[in-house]
């Protein structure tokens, strides 16, 4: 199951893959007190928790925004680009052939 919003535990303990967040593939053990992130699943256990964040304040969210604004300040000088590339290009197909 997929959390779909972030929580505090409150009762209980689960263990979250957290994979889509960090990266990370290991489960990871949440007890009474640990935050549970938006867009983790949960592996096994049960637990009841506390709602802190919800749509576009949860993590999942936030960060998505976040990296989409990282992509749009990445800007392209494309005519140099495309020169660098065909120089590269031809560089390589004279070493090859």
């Amino acid at each position: 199951m997929q959390i779909p919003v972030d929580c505090e535990l409150l009762e209980g303990h689960i263990e979250a893959n957290e994979s889509l967040l960090t990266g990370e593939s290991d489960a990871i053990l949440k007890v009474n007190g640990d935050s549970l992130l938006s867009g983790s699943f949960v592996t096994s256990g049960r637990a009841i928790c506390k709602v802190i964040h919800v749509g576009k304040e949860s993590y999942y969210r936030s960060s998505k925004r976040i990296w989409r604004q990282k992509i749009r300040a990445i800007k392209i000088d494309w005519p140099n680009f495309k020169n660098y590339l065909s120089y590269y290009h031809s560089f390589i197909n004279f070493t090859l052939f």
